[in-house]
């Protein structure tokens, strides 16, 4: 028997090939049922045609090939709501409706709103589906709405804003990839609740017991930070842990350990399989303990709220149960494949989620690399070989993500190997004393000492943690990282990672192309970045925020004092994501020359008559009291732009002048950030 079944591998890899393309190109649904059907019946043919054949069938296996894209691709394309009638987003109207809503999960708030994630079930009194945002104004009077309570509210459906500043965070992508579209305001005046008969969902239980969970710690003595830690540690939510905390643990390189995760997950199951042994002396006691530890499993990832991480997780300990309880052998590749196929059938969705990509490409370096790397070193005493274990689990995982975690953070922890051959071998007890301690306190008979040693456990690795991440010098920010330098990279850490399972000349020379062109798009870009010049206007409420690149600078002009620029999220984020090491900031000017083009600044000082300065780009901001109408005569500008910094009344007149004269004319309130490249 194989345990390495390549087949099963190639099917994944080109059924989330075809799940890519059914995102992307959106073909019509009721052409790839044609296709299908016709590719199914040509393979058919082709099988009862070449059955006695004894020369291998590369056609049978292309053709099955072909097959997966087409069922990965159908597969996507009928979840997307242009291809489903009854989403509400084809009823959606520009004004006001009327909405019934089922409130399904809780979302972190902010200052100003409550944010839920609601299923709408009519838009005017029409059925539909489809998962919508609500933010519930914050007053004295809001109540916070539950999972599984329905309301009844009127209010308009919006689209989700776009990002307004060069790489901000794509709000719209992000919840688009959670198969949520559109987003609404709505107030507890113009709600109304509403009773349902309705069977209750798993999800409204898993978030009741949750919440229980969240109280009974609260009421046995844990303080908010540690109760945040430990529904993060033991549920993987993380709405509730202190930001200042969780930053710690993502700069320490151990952030995954409060993503509920394989580890957690197996462990889970080291226990499961321990307490539900005796069941193995009853008849059938092996089919009925392995249908229970997966039932709890199952029960375990309902109350982590089914993130990416632990529904993969699940679903490969679930298979990995049925082959340790029935005594057969099983790969994990094959494994880790036939859950990726599982997971992408049900919700396609997650490929898109950073979260699942990361969990995935962990696991496939460790189950590949690791083994191979253990055996490189094999201390006698067993302690060192122990830490050799872990720090080889944690070499593998890295150089798995690691063009991943560049690609979406910029930054690398350097002390990531210190920080997880000290903080695994302590979640082991973490994760047993906290099922122990939840468990004891949703029956009321936590013991006081036992709580207030689990508070010292939990103080003592917050501690450990912060030091680790307080060395700076360490982790390394602001890495410069393009798509070319992501795709090559991946190409050689795959190859690297094939090389330590199988070395051979089909694995080595790829990977050294893979390095030789990393290194070659590294080398461009950073060329290219000296040459490239750009001036920005960013989209800031009350602030007048201008930047510009210059042969790898990045001047910021601004009136704000530097302290408080230096902490401006659009500048902070710019810097990261462009990799720019030198930042400096300067007073604004009035007049900035772009090659053979001007920006004209026009502020409160209302100056803009200056000699010989024709047709350029005006910049208007902080609300000058000007006639608009008579500067468009003097200057004949080419462009008129209005930052964020006005009042909404005279970027109204600005824009009828501008209509008038058919001058172009862009506000970076509904626009987003003005920008100009040479």
């Amino acid at each position: 028997m194989r345990l390495l079944n390549f087949i099963v591998i190639r099917l994944s890899l080109f059924f989330v090939l075809g799940t890519l393309i059914g995102f992307y190109f959106n073909l019509d649904s009721y052409t790839q049922v044609i296709t299908l059907a016709a590719s199914f019946a040509f393979l058919l043919l082709y099988y009862i045609l070449q059955y006695n054949s004894l020369h291998p069938q590369y056609t049978f296996s292309l053709l099955a090939y072909v097959i997966t894209i087409q069922i990965g691709c159908l597969n996507a394309s009928i979840q997307l709501p242009e291809n489903q009638d009854n989403h509400y987003i084809h009823q959606v109207q520009p004004e006001t409706q009327n909405m019934l809503i089922e409130i399904i999960e809780t979302q972190k708030e902010n200052d100003f709103n409550y944010k839920y994630i609601a299923e709408v079930h009519q838009l005017d009194h029409q059925e539909c589906f489809g998962k919508c945002l609500i933010q519930l104004k914050k007053d004295s009077l809001t109540v916070p709405f539950e999972p599984g309570e329905w309301y009844l509210t009127n209010s308009s459906i919006k689209d989700f804003n776009p990002p307004k500043n060069p790489t901000s965070f794509g709000y719209k992508r992000f919840m688009k990839n959670r198969s949520i579209y559109k987003q609404t305001y709505i107030t507890a005046e113009t709600s109304k609740k509403i009773t349902h008969n309705q069977t209750q969902k798993l999800s409204t239980w898993a978030h009741q017991q949750r919440s229980r969970i969240k109280d009974s710690l609260a009421t046995n003595g844990f303080l908010k930070k540690e109760s945040g830690l430990i529904q993060a540690l033991i549920l993987g939510q993380k709405e509730d842990i202190d930001p200042a905390t969780y930053q710690d643990f993502s700069k320490a390189g151990v952030v995954h350990i409060l993503a509920v995760s394989g580890l957690h997950v197996g462990i889970v199951l080291l226990l499961l399989q321990y307490v539900f042994r005796p069941i193995e002396w009853f008849p059938y006691g092996k089919i009925i303990k392995t249908l229970l530890v997966i039932a709890f499993m199952w029960l375990f990832a309902l109350m982590a709220g089914f993130s990416p991480s632990v529904t993969r997780a699940v679903t490969m300990f679930s298979l990995f149960a049925i082959a340790i309880n029935m005594k057969r052998k099983t790969n994990t590749i094959n494994v880790l494949c036939i859950s990726l196929l599982i997971l992408l059938l049900i919700h396609p969705q997650r490929i898109f989620e950073v979260g699942f990509q990361l969990s995935y490409c962990a696991v496939f370096a460790i189950v590949t690399m690791q083994p191979p790397l253990f055996k490189l070193w094999q201390p006698h005493l067993k302690p060192v070989k122990y830490l050799w274990s872990i720090a080889s689990v944690t070499i593998t995982a890295q150089l798995g993500v690691l063009p991943l975690s560049l690609y979406y953070f910029k930054q690398f922890p350097g002390l990531f190997m210190l920080a997880n051959i000290v903080i695994i071998p302590l979640l082991g007890v973490l994760l047993a004393m906290g099922i122990l301690v939840v468990l004891l306190s949703l029956a009321g008979w936590l013991p006081d000492i036992l709580q207030i040693y689990f508070s010292k456990i939990l103080h003592f690795l917050t501690l450990l943690v912060n030091k680790i991440a307080s060395q700076e010098q360490f982790v390394i920010e602001n890495i410069l990282f393009d798509n070319w330098m992501f795709i090559s990279l991946s190409f050689a850490v795959f190859f690297i990672i094939m090389s330590f399972r199988k070395p051979k000349f089909g694995n080595l020379a790829p990977m050294l192309l893979g390095l030789t062109s990393f290194f070659l798009a590294s080398s461009f870009h950073l060329t290219n970045q000296k040459q490239y010049q750009e001036f920005i206007v960013f989209d800031q409420p009350r602030k007048t925020v201008l930047g510009r690149q210059l042969a790898g600078n990045f001047l910021v002009y601004s009136d704000q004092d530097n302290t408080d620029l230096s902490d401006n999220y659009a500048v902070k984020n710019f810097e990261k994501l462009q990799g720019l090491k030198r930042l400096k900031f300067n007073r604004s000017q009035n007049i900035y020359r772009l090659e053979n083009e001007f920006i004209l600044v026009v502020d409160e000082k209302e100056i803009y008559e200056i000699p010989h300065l024709n047709k350029p780009v005006v910049i208007l901001t902080n609300s000058p009291k000007i006639n608009l109408d008579r500067l468009i005569e003097t200057l004949e500008p080419s462009l008129i732009i209005a930052d964020a910094n006005n009042y909404k009344s005279f970027v109204s007149l600005w824009k009828a002048s501008c209509k008038k004269y058919q001058i172009d004319f862009h506000y970076t309130y509904e626009d987003g950030a003005w920008r100009k490249k040479w």
